[in-house]
């Protein structure tokens, strides 16, 4: 038998997978986030997942994979203020609301999102990634740190060659490089100082200052006097 609970994470045999982010058993009230998709929490029948696991079209999914576990000392102190500021906002929107099921309807959340943004000075869409990163990620402090550990195959460390990894590009020109530890060092280097701040810089953003800093060679022309800047490896990287 089905035992429905929240943070329990339930996946369809298409491969969609979704998280029960409330339920109250009294009511029979059941919200659900999809875990393939940038979008909010939905209301879903109690009786329909039920009917969907005994017809085995749902399985129960033992291990929790989006469930973010971390060692507090190894965190930056980058990391640690990103995801608290993350933490104290996601807060201050679950109490602007009198029960909790109403974060889960559109009429309330967006007012408590408007709070938030005239008291944080920030915009609709960081409020949005906080509350969406909070309920996929287990509804913990930790799903609010970054994602950037995601990048890749978390854990499996690629040997490096001369030969370019990946899918081979069309054009001879611009053909990219393999990412090393002198790569990885710059990128750490330019998150901790365009991103883990208080700046509030997007990922472009950040990224752009980081082929600047980085991947950048200055070529001075003495006949014209100028300087110009350019990338050697841009979007290759």
């Amino acid at each position: 038998m089905l035992e429905l609970k929240e943070n329990l994470l339930l996946q369809y045999h298409d491969g969609r997978t979704i998280r029960i982010v409330y339920y109250e058993r009294l009511s029979s009230i059941v919200y659900a986030i999809d875990m393939n998709q940038v979008r909010w929490p939905f209301l879903i029948r109690e009786d329909e997942l039920f009917s969907d696991y005994q017809k085995e079209k749902i399985s129960v999914l033992e291990s929790d994979p989006y469930m973010r576990y971390f060692v507090e000392e190894e965190l930056s102190d980058a990391e640690k203020e990103r995801r608290n500021q993350a933490w104290e906002i996601v807060n201050f929107l679950l109490k602007q609301v009198d029960s909790a099921s109403l974060i889960f309807k559109s009429k309330y959340r967006n007012l408590a999102i408007k709070e938030a943004i005239q008291l944080y000075k920030v915009s609709y869409n960081t409020v949005k990634n906080y509350l969406i990163r909070y309920w996929k990620g287990g509804m913990i402090r930790n799903s609010l740190l970054s994602n950037f550990h995601l990048c890749g195959a978390p854990g499996i460390e690629k040997g490096v060659s001369k030969k370019k990894r990946g899918r081979p590009k069309q054009s001879v020109l611009n053909k990219g490089i393999n990412i090393d530890d002198k790569i990885k060092k710059y990128f750490k280097t330019g998150l901790n100082r365009y991103y883990y701040n208080g700046r509030q810089n997007s990922l472009k953003v950040t990224y752009e200052l980081i082929l600047k800093d980085f991947f950048t060679e200055t070529k001075v022309d003495i006949g014209m006097s100028t300087l110009n800047w350019t990338k050697i490896i841009g979007a290759a990287v």
